[in-house]
């Protein structure tokens, strides 16, 4: 049987609170330049994250969006069910995850007109629809929007939530067959969350991971039954506050530096194994 310390069991039943919406992650491409492929604004867990093409579309451009610029891209033809935009997001802390975003279908040269809003988890998770996540883009920003579209608790507080925006027709904003000089374009997509205040994820809760003491005021130990090789900490806020990269089943953390108040504890397993979050109290 495997050891569950009884720390581990006190926080399965701990309340579930929450915030106010807050960014996670949001892409408004101001530039034009290639760095907009990166998010402009991010929490510290999404300050890396970019926006990709998938499936055999053309690289991305930058061109006249709703606001500033958007992100532009061609060879959209034939890929129904395949061709996507596509970004990753880490909702660790995160819950009540919600997408939305705007579309348009070209001018000249008309783009694909269907899409669907689908999520995974992680590399290895199945592509699912998200409830009211279907659009229709046309010659214009207002007909392809997604609003405040909200993805299933199963995003909430994972390392890993990929998402895309999917065709689901080969047909262009005119209705006739698309050809690959069709043009498709992307802009204010935002990615919002509510942090959670107090509940680990129970799935992680498997992987064995325990932390003592909590309430702690000196040093935080860390027992896992696999290998870490990093260990980081972040406030209720998503900021990083620490990162420990050390090896090893048990682990310490000095926690005199912090200011009192909840904290997440973030350890990653060696190998890319995956990671485990636990909640934790400063105090003094």
């Amino acid at each position: 049987m495997k050891r569950i310390f009884t720390i581990i069991a006190a926080l399965l039943i701990t309340s579930i609170g929450f915030s106010q919406q807050v960014t996670i992650a949001k892409w408004t491409f101001p530039t034009g330049n290639a760095v907009d492929t990166l998010a402009d604004q991010a929490n510290a867990l999404n300050s890396t994250k970019s926006i990709s093409t998938t499936g055999g579309v053309s690289g991305i451009a930058f061109k006249n969006g709703a606001t500033t610029k958007a992100a532009q891209a061609t060879n959209w033809n034939g890929g129904v069910d395949t061709k996507a935009w596509q970004l990753e997001i880490n909702a660790t802390a995160s819950a009540k995850i919600q997408v939305s975003s705007k579309q348009t279908a070209g001018g000249s040269y008309p783009g694909p007109k269907d899409f669907k809003l689908q999520y995974r988890i992680g590399t290895g998770g199945t592509w699912t629809d998200v409830t009211g996540g279907t659009l229709v883009a046309a010659n214009e920003w207002t007909t392809g929007v997604l609003n405040n579209v909200q993805l299933p608790d199963e995003c909430n507080n994972q390392a890993s939530v990929y998402i895309r925006w999917v065709m689901t027709s080969n047909l262009d904003a005119n209705g006739a067959a698309l050809i690959a000089t069709g043009i498709a374009k992307i802009d204010d997509i935002s990615i919002t969350g509510e942090t959670i205040s107090g509940i680990d994820n129970p799935a992680a809760l498997s992987l064995n991971v325990s932390i003592y003491p909590n309430p702690c005021a000196d040093i935080l130990t860390v027992n896992s039954e696999n290998e870490l090789n990093k260990i980081e900490i972040y406030s209720i806020t998503g900021s990083k506050v620490s990162e420990l990269n050390q090896t090893g089943r048990n682990l310490s953390i000095d926690t005199n530096k912090f200011q009192p108040g909840r904290y997440f504890l973030v350890a990653h397993f060696i190998g890319n194994a995956g990671s485990a979050v636990r909640s934790v109290i400063v105090e003094r």
